[in-house]
């Protein structure tokens, strides 16, 4: 099994943070995650525990598809996705964590991939390897960028309790 994580300070409240990456995952985390060309909500109402949904990634110029479950919900703190794949054939868990970090939020996300391939387990040390600049590049780099650019503070609005941002200007 592949474990890695990343974390990241977002200079973003945690109520807006958890709102963009959770909340609107369906609608946002491609930008973060470029290899996921197709990311579609599979069940219906608010996302939460058992909110299921399907992706395609482009890994090595290969469509990987794959259905996933959140397993776990804590609004403001963390949610968990998990695979729906055969455990004969992938086991994948993404947990998103969030807190608090002065002004801003901590963002951090925990991987752990497993496919029972003689393949995979010959080559693990590589697939560790790049999973981990994978998620160094998304995350470190490109979660907080996308968050940060997405949510500009309107000063007048600042501490209403509504959402309090617009997206901001391509740069």
């Amino acid at each position: 099994m592949v474990v890695a994580s990343q974390s990241v300070i977002v200079a973003r409240p945690l109520p807006d943070v958890f709102r963009f990456v959770a909340e609107q995952y369906f609608d946002h985390a491609t930008q973060w995650n470029p290899s996921t060309v197709t990311l579609k909500k599979t069940a219906p109402g608010p996302i939460g525990t058992g909110t299921t949904g399907y992706e395609v990634q482009m890994i090595d110029g290969k469509p990987h598809e794959r259905h996933f479950a959140i397993r776990e919900w804590i609004p403001l703190n963390r949610f968990r996705m998990v695979s729906m794949e055969l455990e004969d054939k992938e086991r994948y868990q993404c947990t998103f964590s969030f807190a608090p970090n002065g002004s801003g939020t901590r963002v951090l996300v925990e991987v752990e991939l497993d496919r029972n391939t003689p393949k995979f387990k010959f080559m693990k040390p590589l697939v560790e390897r790049e999973v981990r600049k994978d998620l160094e590049a998304r995350i470190g780099t490109m979660l907080k960028r996308s968050v940060e650019r997405a949510l500009i503070a309107l000063p007048t609005q600042k501490d209403s309790g509504m959402f309090p941002y617009t997206k901001a200007p391509n740069l």
